[in-house]
């Protein structure tokens, strides 16, 4: 999978709200024994792993990322 350093154009905010709205969706949880690390939920490694699953997110930072 090539994709490290993909979304580094994109400015902090954007994926501030891209992270958020994966928590929200039950995709990443946030571990506070650990700091507030954040960790992928077997709800997101189903998707990730998965040839037809779409995860549909609210904001404009789908307008760039066609481009990531």
């Amino acid at each position: 999978m090539h994709c490290f350093g993909a979304g580094r154009s994109l400015p902090q905010e954007t994926w501030k709200s891209i992270i958020r709205q994966l928590i929200g969706s039950g995709y990443m949880a946030i571990l506070p024994e650990r700091y507030g690390a954040l960790k992928v939920t077997l709800h997101g490694w189903r998707a990730l792993l998965s040839d037809t699953a779409e995860i549909v997110l609210s904001g404009s930072w789908h307008e760039i990322a066609p481009t990531i």
